[in-house]
């Protein structure tokens, strides 16, 4: 069957990364291109000193259309047979071409991935700085607890210092009385208290001129002393009381 002649004019423009050759009329015999048996056919080779190599066909390219009809397997047949007619005009792609709506669908699967990446960063993001915060905020309440703490601790401690003061200058007052109404106790009754504490147990003491001595004139011994409900008692300046030492 006689195939009509082709011009590149009939033919609609070549996608993007599509490359056109045409073979003439007068351009008769072998195009000089040497073709792969897979599909679709790729350009193995460029023979030397033919049309092929004249027009400056690459190889490693894959035949996308011949005379405008795709390579695809139903038109395998009829398009291959095309090469042994002239006029031919073939459209090569390189390997790995793809459709420009193709194309365009990849960019757009890439700009949702890309959004959906920032997305994903932004709320990472958003807890990172949550978090900083979030530290930033418990550090502030610790160090103002802690403030606190040592404000009221302060206070409780000057609180129980002055009154510990105040019982000591209590106590004191008491002892100054005490020893005020002592001073007027006779003088041999001290001596006879001495006397009865450094006296063997069980021996007879005379005491001259009363039948006893007042309780009072003996305070001022640390044996003095005695036990009520478990807990050590002493009259008041019996002992040898710690002295008071102020802190801050």
């Amino acid at each position: 069957m006689q195939l009509p002649v082709m011009n590149l004019v009939d033919l609609p423009p070549v996608e993007a990364g599509i490359k056109r050759f045409e073979f003439k009329v007068d351009e008769v015999g072998p195009l000089g291109l040497r073709f792969s048996g897979g599909f679709p056919p790729m350009i193995l080779a460029v023979l030397p000193d033919t049309f092929a190599q004249k027009k400056k066909i690459p190889a490693n390219y894959e035949v996308h259309a011949i005379n405008g009809l795709p390579m695809v397997p139903e038109n395998r047949d009829a398009v291959m047979s095309f090469l042994k007619s002239r006029p031919v005009i073939i459209d090569l792609r390189p390997l790995g071409w793809k459709p420009q709506f193709v194309l365009q669908e990849l960019e757009k699967r890439k700009a949702r991935e890309e959004v959906e990446r920032l997305a994903k960063v932004a709320i990472e993001e958003q807890r990172r700085v949550q978090v900083i915060r979030e530290t930033a905020e418990e550090t502030e309440r610790q160090a103002a607890e802690k403030a606190a703490a040592a404000v009221q601790e302060k206070a409780e401690h000057a609180v129980a210092l002055k009154r510990a003061v105040e019982e000591r200058h209590k106590l004191r007052e008491k002892e100054e009385a005490f020893k005020k109404a002592m001073a007027l106790d006779p003088k041999e009754w001290y001596a006879a208290a001495a006397e009865v504490m450094e006296a063997d147990y069980g021996s007879d003491i005379k005491i001259t001129g009363r039948r006893g001595l007042p309780l009072r004139v003996m305070t001022r011994r640390k044996e003095v002393s005695w036990l009520w409900n478990g807990e050590a008692q002493e009259l008041i300046g019996g002992g040898n009381p710690d002295e008071w030492t102020e802190t801050e």
